[in-house]
């Protein structure tokens, strides 16, 4: 691992700029729910951080459609959520691939910028052009690929486009999926309290496709094995709720949808402990095979390393 992160460093401040183009909105509630700011941290950054149109915000003002938000973000504010040591799992001229710690963010999102690994990974091992090849939910563990250059990232991401790969999850979930495929039009939930939770419906055009390849007895849950055809966001857990059968620990697809509005409202896990039993989603994407662009070789990546087996043992004892 590189030592020379500060050659290539994004320095201690970012300023986010935002065009707000919902109803109009408490100006405090919005930084609470997009930032993930509270208290007397929010005091301070309504007081000293923010402002709307280019001007110092005044007390109690409310965000208008179309106001042009600024927020002065810092390194420091991030300083309880950094990823640690990470696991080099593959590494060639053109490639970086590293087992994803779950509980971060790919890319920059909310209370995330220098720690989201897309920036955080460049600075460690010191380059600059590095650059996610794929996405894995903020919850999601494992094989995370990225470019060393343009022409990388051009290759790699084709393929995805082209779905010339392989991936394979590992899941624990709450039913049995059974073996079938699912295959469906994912679309949102419109009677969901949920805004951003999705549902599978049948279709003579699926936009979604996931295949099944094994499930076996895990205590009371189920361990699963599924190979995504397609790469819609969300997709797997998706498609398990789809099944009645949402990932342990999956707050937005567990069956009540009260856990994930209590979750929204105050991100105290104690408080959903019972229902939810792990802090974060059991996923995890442990292999990604391929024929690499450059070489002509055929890769498989795989993440091994014993976070996700940690996280998951003590349920099947459950």
């Amino acid at each position: 691992m590189s030592s020379s992160a500060s050659v290539c460093s994004y320095g201690t401040k970012k300023t986010f700029c935002y065009r707000y183009e919902f109803e109009p909105q408490d100006l405090g509630e919005f930084l609470s729910d997009r930032y993930q700011i509270h208290g007397e941290r929010l005091e301070e950054v309504l007081s000293t951080r923010i402002k709307i149109n280019q001007k110092q915000p005044l007390v109690g003002q409310s965000l208008e459609t179309g106001d042009l938000l600024e927020y002065d973000h810092f390194r420091v504010d991030e300083s309880a959520f950094i990823p640690g040591e990470l696991e080099v799992l593959h590494e060639d001229e053109n490639l970086l691939v590293i087992a994803k710690p779950a509980g971060v963010p790919v890319s920059p999102s909310g209370l995330y910028y220098f720690n989201a690994l897309a920036i955080h990974v460049r600075e460690v091992f010191n380059l600059v052009e590095l650059s996610p090849l794929h996405r894995l939910d903020l919850e999601t563990s494992g094989v995370l690929m990225f470019g060393k250059h343009k022409l990388a990232r051009q290759l790699y991401q084709k393929m995805f486009a082209q779905q010339k790969y392989n991936k394979r999850y590992l899941a624990v979930t709450l039913g049995n999926p059974g073996l079938e495929p699912v295959v469906g039009e994912m679309v949102g939930a419109t009677n969901s309290q949920i805004y951003t939770k999705q549902i599978v419906l049948d279709s003579d055009t699926p936009n979604s496709r996931t295949e099944i390849l094994s499930v076996k007895p895990w205590g009371k849950f189920w361990l699963v094995e599924l190979k995504p055809v397609s790469g819609k966001t969300n997709q797997l857990r998706v498609h398990l709720a789809h099944r009645d059968a949402a990932i342990v620990g999956d707050k937005k697809y567990y069956p009540d949808e009260a856990v994930y509005l209590d979750w929204f409202e105050h991100r105290d896990f104690a408080r959903l402990e019972d229902n939810l039993l792990i802090r974060r989603q059991a996923l995890h994407c442990a292999e990604i095979s391929f024929d690499d662009p450059f070489s002509g070789e055929y890769l498989s990546i795989k993440d091994d390393t014993p976070a996700f087996y940690n996280l998951i043992q003590p349920l099947k004892d459950l």
